[in-house]
């Protein structure tokens, strides 16, 4: 019988006693969210430590709370949430010994409670050498519609080693005449975007001398912020294609960054300069050329309205139309369109046809 009525007791705790009571005393969200939000410094593309975050019942101690979570997310990507099976998480306190009671009645009391509570982790990932927005919080979103949500902070800082070396493309310097040297030169830049100084050296394959790179390539150092520039031009001794490299070694601790490749090719031709006539184009291989068209309306009374000047199709390659003359022309009027041919191979002939055209 002592157990029936112990029953008994715990039936009429859940339905009709005190602690029921006590659990509608409070507005829901019926939890607590605790933590230290403050991340502090963090190194640029690094990433902190997790932070720990508990939801739990709230108080007072001797009360009966329950809730359910549905969601946990931050309002800032770099603040990163980890919290496993978060949804549908129970955070309670219930009873877990009771006094009272029993055959002679009485009122039913509990003396021990016992919580649940949910902890989760939080990291900060900063991507910007600054200081977060003051809008970051990490919510937690509860059955019903409640929230409750806590402030996190933190501050980007350059990390200690890092390099960073534009372009990392191949150097196509396209075709160059024999006796030539490209212009203008290339550059690649080395930039130090850490907090300490950054360790560089380069080794180079320059095709015996076609190539000619300028720049420390012995190990050196760059202090925080420095930027250093190397120039690559291409002085091809004959008609035929060259490939060289220079490769940049530096203490980032990115792999990516901590040996770099860059590849470039060069093709010398025999191509004699010379002009064919006055009024033929003539720019050497690789280089531009401008060529200006006047345009005049010859009316002395109407406008020409809707003027457009396009190339011929198939185009000659490498020339194209730079600077279109104006829409509409007053009587008398004249106006230029402009051309520029950058030809990438040898070549002799007409430069193509154009077409004109006006409203009307």
């Amino acid at each position: 019988m002592r157990i029936a009525g112990f029953i008994l007791a715990v039936a009429c705790l859940v339905a009709c006693g005190q602690p029921r009571d006590r659990v509608r005393e409070h507005v829901s969200p019926l939890v607590v969210l605790d933590g230290d939000g403050n991340f502090g410094r963090v190194a640029v593309t690094t990433v902190s430590d997790p932070r720990t975050f508990t939801v739990s019942p709230a108080p007072p101690a001797d009360s009966l709370q329950f809730d359910r979570i549905e969601s946990i997310e931050s309002t800032c990507p770099e603040f990163e949430v980890e919290a496993p099976e978060a949804a549908g998480a129970v955070v309670q306190r219930f009873c877990v010994s009771f006094e009272g009671g029993g055959y002679g009645g009485g009122e039913l009391s509990c003396t021990a409670f016992q919580e649940v509570t949910y902890a989760f982790g939080v990291r900060f990932r900063p991507t910007l050498q600054l200081p977060t927005s003051d809008q970051c919080r990490i919510i937690v979103r509860l059955d019903g519609g409640s929230s409750k949500s806590i402030a996190v902070s933190g501050v980007g800082i350059p990390p200690p080693l890092s390099a960073d070396i534009s372009p990392q493309t191949p150097i196509d310097f396209l075709t160059v005449n024999l006796g030539t040297t490209s212009a203008p030169p290339r550059v690649i830049k080395v930039t130090n975007t850490g907090s300490q100084p950054l360790t560089v050296s380069a080794t180079t394959q320059l095709a015996g001398a076609v190539f000619a790179v300028t720049g420390t390539t012995s190990s050196h150092q760059i202090a925080p912020g420095g930027v250093e520039l190397y120039q690559v031009t291409c002085t091809p001794t004959s008609a035929a294609a060259f490939t060289g490299s220079i490769t940049f070694t530096t203490n980032d601790p990115d792999a990516a960054d901590a040996s770099v490749a860059i590849p470039f090719q060069c093709s010398g031709i025999d191509h004699p300069v010379g002009n064919v006539g006055d009024d033929e184009a003539k720019p050497l291989v690789g280089t531009s050329t401008k060529i200006v068209i006047k345009l005049t309306n010859l009316s002395a009374t109407d406008p020409a309205t809707g003027l457009a000047v396009a190339l011929q199709q198939p185009g000659l390659p490498g020339l194209e139309l730079t600077t279109p003359p104006l829409v509409t022309l007053a009587p008398l009027q004249t106006t230029t369109a402009e051309l520029t041919w950058t030809p990438p191979e040898p070549y002799k002939g007409p430069l193509g046809g154009l077409t004109l055209s006006v409203d009307g």
